[in-house]
């Protein structure tokens, strides 16, 4: 009997503009060889062109994806809400893709310095039977973890480059990159306060509002 295999990461986790992307995407068992020839190389090793590429090519190949977006708003919620934090809507997040994808093997690259008690977590709230394998790096290890990572890389870079054309080049949205840095000194200087969509709750916004 073929076994459902899933496959969830994420991409915009850690930037200060833009929202958050979690995917997950299953395949059965038969098809996951072919998926492993197409899926070789870390997804950030890629350029944007080749993800967007092998994100098409990899669909006949997928069974099931789940896409969910996750604004900057709802991020700030649960960052600056008390007792919750970004693990916790993440975990809310993947679980609820994988009671949509039902998977008999699920794989997941985690975010917990933990991976073990991440993998606990979610034995908490899955049915039983469903085999969970979280690990760093697994979008390196497992390449129905790395067509979930290309795909996640792939619409977040639709909506930063959706916010560009509207706003003005800002960059990849990162505290570390310079392009976005002055975008938001430059919105700052001139509005008072951030755009809609940065991440109130990041302390790159209060370095910046500081600076006066």
């Amino acid at each position: 009997m073929d076994r459902v295999i899933v496959g969830i990461d994420e991409a915009g986790r850690g930037p200060v503009l833009g929202p958050m992307v979690v995917v997950g995407v299953s395949t059965g068992s038969r098809a996951l060889a072919k998926l492993s020839r197409l899926v070789r190389k870390n997804s950030k090793a890629l350029s944007p062109h080749v993800r967007e590429k092998l994100s098409w090519r990899m669909r006949p190949l997928l069974e099931g994806v789940v896409v969910k977006v996750v604004p900057p708003s709802m991020i700030d919620e649960w960052v600056l809400g008390g007792g919750r934090n970004l693990n916790s809507l993440e975990l809310n997040i993947i679980t609820s893709i994988a009671h949509l994808l039902k998977p008999d093997e699920l794989y997941i690259d985690s975010w917990d310095v933990k991976p073990e008690r991440l993998r606990e977590r979610l034995e908490e709230t899955l049915p039983g039977g469903v085999e969970i394998i979280c690990e760093h790096g697994a979008d390196e290890r497992y390449p129905i973890v790395g067509a979930a990572s290309i795909i996640a890389k792939v619409l977040r870079d639709r909506e930063i480059s959706k916010l560009s054309s509207i706003y003005g080049p800002m960059g990849s949205g990162y505290s570390s990159d310079g392009r976005t840095i002055s975008f938001l000194r430059k919105w700052y200087k001139r509005w008072g306060e951030f755009p809609p969509f940065a991440r109130k709750s990041w302390k790159t916004l209060e370095r910046i509002r500081k600076e006066g």
